[in-house]
């Protein structure tokens, strides 16, 4: 048996390995059930982005800014931040949570866009030393290192939101988890189990990570929380890729960009660590990005089962950036995978043997 035999998603590619995964009697996995309930919402198109632009009227031009979007410089970020500004109106404020492994691109791309929109941007960036640790100790608990970074870009904007007054915070659309996401108030329950994937930040507080510099990974109290509403654009919108980076090329010379060890020239290409994640997630699951994307495009009806499958052997390359990842974090190759065993599928392991 190799990877190729594990039991998949009849209609995606989704393996059986993929975290919490579910077949229903015909084999469809309940990521395409998702995808196919949100194609339906979004298919009136213009009813549903009538819906949205009626929503945002309650924020329009209320404060001095009148929502936050978080953003990395990526493609995703950068489109909700364009619809925000010049599709709707609104006087955004742009948030970038520093997560110290930006890469050149990503940086020349936050450029591009800020100018490009005219709009105000804040930044906030971790101690590095917070962010080594808390990368390493979530790389025990959790098998990933980036607990930090999707928890700091939540716990961060939320409280600049509050400091700036703000009382909307609009989050790009990728991949729709429709269990996973919510909308409207913060759920603190949510926020710890998608967020924080059911790992509090008071689980690192030891190891030089008190409970007052941790703060900054956790939610204000629910009085504060209340005051800000959050929304996701994939709820009223297609979610088009190559459309979406089409657009950005057209109207804001964001660029593509090569980036060591990644796979795509226009997924996460903010991020030089990302590609160690990637790998990573193969290791424990037995599927990478081009096994999601391939996935995406299979539901979209973008490409055949059979050019589906042809890229999943595409996954599964150890990165070039993972010397670098290694000696970045003080670690070895060896000591990282050895981290890695207990976090990887048991089924994997027998294709191994």
């Amino acid at each position: 048996m190799d990877i190729m035999d594990l039991k998949r998603c009849s209609r995606c590619v989704l393996p059986e390995t993929f975290p919490g995964i579910k077949f229903d009697q015909e084999g469809i996995c309940q990521f395409c059930k998702q995808a196919e309930t949100l194609q339906n919402i979004v298919k009136k198109k213009e009813s549903r982005l009538d819906d949205l632009g009626k929503l945002l009227d309650n924020y329009r031009g209320k404060g001095r800014y009148d929502c936050m979007v978080p953003f990395s410089g990526g493609k995703d970020s950068a489109y909700a931040l364009y619809l925000c500004k010049k599709k709707f109106g609104m006087n955004p404020l742009a948030y970038n949570f520093n997560n110290h492994f930006q890469t050149d691109v990503g940086r020349a791309n936050v450029e591009k866009v800020l100018k490009g929109l005219n709009v105000d941007l804040v930044s906030f960036t971790p101690k590095w030393e917070i962010a080594k640790e808390l990368s390493l100790r979530a790389l025990e608990k959790r098998g990933d290192f980036c607990w930090f970074c999707n928890t700091g870009i939540w716990s961060t904007s939320i409280q600049r939101a509050l400091i700036e007054n703000i009382r909307l915070i609009v989050f790009a659309d990728g991949e729709f988890d429709l269990e996973r996401y919510f909308t409207g108030k913060i759920n603190e329950l949510q926020f710890r189990e998608v967020v924080q994937e059911r790992i509090p930040e008071t689980e690192f507080i030891g190891n030089a990570l008190t409970a007052e510099e941790l703060k900054i990974f956790g939610l204000p109290l629910k009085a504060e929380l209340d005051k800000i509403d959050i929304v996701f654009m994939g709820h009223y919108m297609p979610w088009d890729k190559g459309e979406i980076v089409q657009l950005l090329k057209d109207e804001l010379d964001w660029q593509e960009g090569v980036v060591k060890g990644n796979t795509t020239t226009f997924e996460h290409i903010d991020c030089w660590a990302s590609s160690v994640r990637e790998y990573l997630k193969f290791y424990k699951h037995g599927f990478g990005r081009k096994s999601q994307l391939a996935s995406i495009a299979l539901r979209d009806k973008k490409i055949s089962r059979e050019e589906a499958y042809n890229e999943l052997p595409k996954d599964g390359f150890i990165p070039e950036s993972l010397p670098d990842f290694c000696k970045t974090f003080g670690i070895t190759e060896q000591e990282l995978f050895i981290i890695m065993e207990p976090h990887r599928n048991p089924k994997l392991k027998k294709i191994a043997s």
